[in-house]
C-alpha cells in the first residue's frame, strides 16, 4: 500500500495558492513535492517584483511549508473497535535511539486488523489515537540521539516495534527505533520492503 498521503496534501495546497493581486500568475510558481521543494522563479530576484508582493507571496509559501511541518495525515482510530479513519496528526519528532522515518510503502498484516477491531485491549497499552501499520519503507528524515549506523536520506525498513499502541505506519512519517530499522539492501525494491518486516520474520 503506497501512502501517498504527503503528496495529496501538497498537490492541493499547491493548487489552492492565490496569487497575489499584481504578481504574474506564471511567475508564483510555488512548486512543493512532498513538502520539501520550492523555488522562486529567477524572474523574480533582482527587484523585479516589488517587496511588498514578494514578502506576500512568501508569507504565504511559509505559511504552508509551516504547516506541513508540523502536521501529517495518518490513518487512526479513536477508540478499540472504532472505524479507522484519516486523520490530522502532529509530525512526530523523534526520541533518543530513534529515526523518523518519512513513509513511502507500509502493508497490511493481521496484526493491524486486531488492533483495529480492539482484539489487543488490555494486553497491550493504547496511546488513542492509534495509528495503525507495523511495516514500513521509506528514507530517513530525522535521527534522534545516539542513534549510529543511520543518516538522514537513508533507504530503510523495518516494523514499528514499541511498548505500547500509538505510532504506527500508514501515516506520512513514523517514529522507529533504530534496532528495529535496516537499509534497504541494493536491488531490493522499496515497494517489496514495506510488506517484508513481519511476514519476513514470521517465514
Amino acid at each position: 500500500v503506497r501512502t501517498a498521503l504527503g503528496e495529496d496534501l501538497s498537490r492541493r495546497l499547491h493548487n489552492g495558492l492565490a496569487v497575489p493581486s499584481g504578481v504574474d500568475p506564471h511567475g508564483a510558481g510555488i512548486l512543493m513535492r512532498r513538502g520539501h521543494a520550492m523555488t522562486v522563479p529567477h524572474k523574480w530576484r533582482g527587484g523585479s517584483v516589488s517587496s511588498g508582493r514578494a514578502a506576500t507571496v512568501l508569507e504565504v509559501a511559509l505559511h504552508f511549508v509551516r504547516f506541513q511541518e508540523i502536521t501529517m495525515k495518518a490513518i487512526a482510530i479513536d477508540d478499540y473497535g472504532a472505524p479507522a479513519t484519516l486523520h490530522e496528526l502532529p509530525t512526530p519528532t523523534p526520541a533518543a535511539g530513534e529515526v523518523l522515518v518519512k513513509v513511502m510503502y507500509s502493508s497490511i498484516n493481521g496484526f493491524d486488523l486486531a488492533v483495529a477491531n480492539g482484539y489487543l485491549k488490555g494486553l497491550m497499552e493504547h496511546h488513542f489515537p492509534v495509528v495503525l501499520g507495523k511495516d514500513f519503507a521509506g528514507t530517513v528524515e530525522a535521527v534522534g540521539s545516539g542513534v549510529d549506523g543511520l543518516s538522514v536520506g537513508d533507504r530503510v525498513f523495518g516494523v514499528v516495534m514499541k511498548d505500547s499502541l500509538g505510532d504506527g505506519s500508514f501515516g506520512d512519517y513514523v517514529t522507529v527505533p533504530a534496532t528495529f530499522t535496516a537499509r534497504v539492501p541494493a536491488g531490493l525494491d522499496l515497494a517489496a520492503a514495506g510488506a517484508l518486516g513481519l511476514a519476513g520474520t514470521a517465514a
